[in-house]
């Protein structure tokens, strides 16, 4: 496999389910216009997943897993839209591909990291506070004769944060957990003929339990949380609570199909994308440009 620079956070093998003759409709939340583009432009950020070693050299390995992934997942989806069944074990490998929509994104990795930098610079402190770098403070002065005071100041300056590979090791964890989840709860694979559905750089969205939560939140484990995310434009999967069984329906009702696209219309981070402008500018309308603030964690 080539080492390619352009990587895909919405890999095409997915886009493509929601573009018209090789063009993708999409609305850009920065400057609010909604444009053509080929799906091979969409989504893409140059070395997004590729790392450094130590040498300088570059490490595309983390690319050509996702690769891979996609390659599974465009067989399944392919599948899906014939109205093929797929199997137990299709839905253990697409369970980690629906995962990584959500922990792939350069929204994901900035989600990171304001949980994590605050946790890293007080941790810092206490070691600061504790002694904890007097060994190494003291080598440093033996071998290179950088004094004791010289090396405190720099130390309590510096900033401590995730390398590229914590930051995708943190996300890769956590990607593969919620797989697990979502291998083991009731799928419901819904199709429509009549309406289309879009898509979004937030595809995966849940509407709040109907049960009592108190004060501590919810997530995708909490008893009748719905799980939403769009296969292509006439195919959406809804992930229900844990249990066995994978399930095929039609939904023709268009005033519910609009409700599940202005949901993931706000629910956006900055691109939305759909197979014809009109709906575009008809959700823009429809929401006023509303968007809604993350509430959930990203696992």
């Amino acid at each position: 496999m080539s080492n390619p620079k352009r990587h895909h956070y919405l890999p095409q093998v997915y886009l493509e389910n929601f573009c018209q003759e090789g063009g993708l409709w999409v609305y850009n939340d920065i400057d609010k216009s909604i444009k053509n583009i080929p799906k091979i432009n969409a989504a893409v950020i140059n070395h997004f997943y590729t790392r450094e070693n130590d040498d300088g050299t570059k490490d595309y390995e983390l690319e050509k897993r996702l690769s891979f992934i996609e390659g599974e997942a465009g067989k399944i989806i392919r599948k899906l839209i014939l109205q093929q069944e797929i199997t137990s074990e299709d839905k253990g490998k697409f369970s980690l591909f629906i995962s990584l929509l959500q922990h792939r994104t350069p929204f994901a990795v900035n989600k990171l990291h304001q949980f994590m930098d605050p946790l890293l610079k007080w941790v810092k402190e206490q070691q600061i506070e504790n002694g904890i770098y007097d060994n190494f403070i003291t080598e440093y002065e033996e071998k290179y004769g950088m004094a004791k005071e010289f090396q405190k100041q720099l130390l309590e300056n510096s900033e401590i944060q995730l390398t590229k590979s914590g930051e995708w090791g943190f996300l890769f964890d956590a990607a593969i957990k919620i797989a697990e989840f979502y291998s083991q709860m009731y799928w419901q694979f819904i199709y429509t003929t009549k309406a289309n559905f879009i898509t979004s750089d937030n595809p995966l969205i849940y509407y709040e339990p109907n049960i009592d939560i108190g004060p501590y939140g919810y997530g995708i484990a909490t008893p009748t949380v719905e799980k939403f995310i769009p296969i292509s434009s006439n195919l959406i999967l809804k992930i229900g609570d844990f249990g066995k069984g994978i399930s095929y329906g039609l939904l023709n009702d268009r005033k519910i199909i609009r409700y599940i696209n202005s949901s993931i219309f706000v629910r956006r981070k900055q691109f939305v994308f759909s197979n014809n402008r009109e709906q575009l500018e008809f959700l823009l309308k429809r929401t006023n440009d509303y968007k809604r603030k993350e509430i959930i964690k990203i696992n």
